[in-house]
Formats: structure tokens, sequence, C-alpha cells
């Protein structure tokens, strides 16, 4: 599902990169990344390089937009140990697929994130009624 949100954000004109966490060839190792296409591959390392070079050489990211792709329990990590709490803008990609969400989801997401973004409508809907009150992205 992250590549829904990878290849769009490669054909931006800004400069955005990937940080997984690992090194390249962790990733080139994973199970999903052998069914990707030659071009998707290749996205998606160049996103994954770009993203090393953004996150190691760059010394307080205030210049950088931060995504982080999973649950908000990471956001601490990212926007508190990592050198990324100094970012721009700082988004959250997340879901939970069910009517509501875990009560320290409120928190975390209003707290570290300038902007959510959902898979769905209902998603929406459920975030939003929950407390989250930044803006959330379909």
């Amino acid at each position: 599902e992250s590549m829904n949100f990878l290849l769009p954000l490669h054909r931006s004109p800004l400069n955005i990169g990937w940080h997984a966490g690992g090194t390249l060839s962790d990733l080139k190792l994973h199970k999903l990344f052998k069914e990707f296409s030659k071009q998707d591959k290749d996205i998606l390392e160049d996103l994954f390089v770009r993203g090393a070079q953004i996150y190691h050489e760059l010394p307080y990211h205030d210049n950088v937009i931060s995504v982080v792709f999973d649950s908000p329990y990471s956001y601490v990590d990212a926007f508190e140990v990592h050198r990324t709490k100094y970012s721009l803008y700082k988004i959250g990609r997340a879901m939970f697929e069910t009517d509501w969400i875990p009560p320290k989801w409120e928190y975390l997401i209003n707290e570290y994130l300038d902007e959510l973004w959902v898979p769905s409508v209902f998603a929406k809907e459920v975030f939003r009624s929950a407390g989250i009150h930044i803006p959330i992205t379909v």
C-alpha cells in the first residue's frame, strides 16, 4: 500500500526521500521488493538513497517534510529521538480497520503531526470522531 504513496511522491518537484530504516541491501532482500517492476524498483531505490542523504546530511531537517508510514506509536521515536523532530512539516500515515482507534493514538497524532493521511473516507470519519483535530487527507 505504501507504494501508492511513494510513487506519486517521486514525481513531485520537491526534494523527497524515503527513510525506512535499515539499508538499501535490506530493502532489496525484502520479499515484496522482488515482485515490483524494474521501473518501480528503480524509483524505490532512488527515494531510499535520497532519503538517506536528507536524513544524514541535513543538520536539523528544518527544510524537510517528514512522512511516517507506520503506527502512531512510532511517532515518538521518529519525532523525538531522531533528527526528524526539526522537520518543517510532519505527516503520518495511519489506519485502523474498525470504528475506533486506540485511545493513545489521539494524543500521538495531535501532538506529533501536522497532517494525517488515511486510506479511506471511513477511516477519516473514524479518526475525526476520535478527536483528531489536525487536517486529515484521504
